[in-house]
């Protein structure tokens, strides 16, 4: 799934910038074909329906945490240095926020 990801983001970049797939790079390039665009397509239609299942799992086990008692006490630090992110969010939306926030800080 990593693989076709990292394609249909590549595929999406050069398409957004050329108005038809004549990018070497391309990983959806094919000479017999003029555009790109139905494979391109269905394949991110792929990605995007595996990546909402993942995410409705990942809630659920999130709500389960919670459940048990999961929640800012067991990243407090992480909490306070973010918790102005959280403000208007429900609980478990507030997590998820500050769990991003940590997420894009050590990204960048």
């Amino acid at each position: 799934m990593n693989d076709m990801i990292e394609n249909v983001k590549k595929g999406l970049k050069i398409r957004s910038t050329q108005f038809n797939c004549l990018d070497k790079n391309c990983p959806y390039k094919d000479p017999s074909v003029h555009d790109c665009c139905d494979r391109l397509a269905g394949d991110a239609l792929s990605v995007i329906e595996e990546l909402q299942e993942e995410n409705k799992a990942l809630r659920l086990l999130l709500d389960w945490a919670v459940e048990c008692d999961f929640g800012y006490d067991q990243f407090f630090v992480e909490y306070q240095k973010y918790k102005h992110e959280t403000e208007g969010l429900g609980y478990t939306e507030g997590m998820i926020k500050v769990a991003r926030c940590v997420l894009a800080e050590k990204e960048s």
